[in-house]
């Protein structure tokens, strides 16, 4: 399911995954998708801000200090993403609507991959705060702002509400086992 907000199924997410047609639009997507990165971070990475399989940068909006360790699959990729000249921002929010049309989600923006990336990480880890940090935004931004109710009433059908539950729910015990 796609709103204009977040797209929530993780099938839909794959397909968005999928659509990329070169090493250039998975870096994109990565960036944007699995660390919620603004376009204008994408404007503004260099070479430099890649170390030892970290990137580091400062978010666009309120140039918090970010870091994020890269996948080794995507590692050679980046590098050379970062070594090209950058785009402009609206190249990006293109490309982005691009890949949305290839599969049907004409919706699809770099606002909705930002707020998928957050509702991801609320479900992985069941923590505002945690969701805050990686965002590089407030507790309140997360609340207010990626946790809209109707977003999640939509994605908390009688059905899903149940599988989401157990996944949760499994989750958890897992992170207590871990513990001790």
């Amino acid at each position: 399911m796609v709103t204009k907000k977040a797209v929530f199924d993780y099938k839909d997410q794959e397909r968005i995954r999928e659509a990329c047609d070169t090493d250039r639009e998975r870096v994109i997507l990565m960036l944007m998708l699995d660390f919620g990165m603004h376009p204008k971070n994408l404007t503004e990475l260099r070479p430099t801000h890649l170390d030892d399989g970290w990137l580091h940068y400062a978010r666009a909006k309120n140039k918090r200090p970010m870091d994020f360790l890269i996948h080794p699959d995507m590692i050679e990729a980046l590098k050379d993403f970062l070594k090209k000249p950058k785009r402009k921002e609206r190249t990006y929010n293109l490309l982005v609507h691009e890949i949305g049309d290839r599969i049907g989600m004409p919706e699809l923006s770099p606002m909705s991959l930002r707020k998928t990336t957050c509702i991801n990480i609320l479900r992985l880890y069941d923590d505002i705060d945690f969701a805050a940090t990686w965002m590089g935004c407030t507790r309140e931004t997360v609340r207010h702002h990626y946790m809209m109710l109707k977003q999640w009433e939509a994605f908390l059908s009688a059905k899903q509400r149940t599988a989401y539950e157990k996944e949760i729910k499994k989750k958890q015990l897992d992170r207590a086992k871990e513990r001790g």
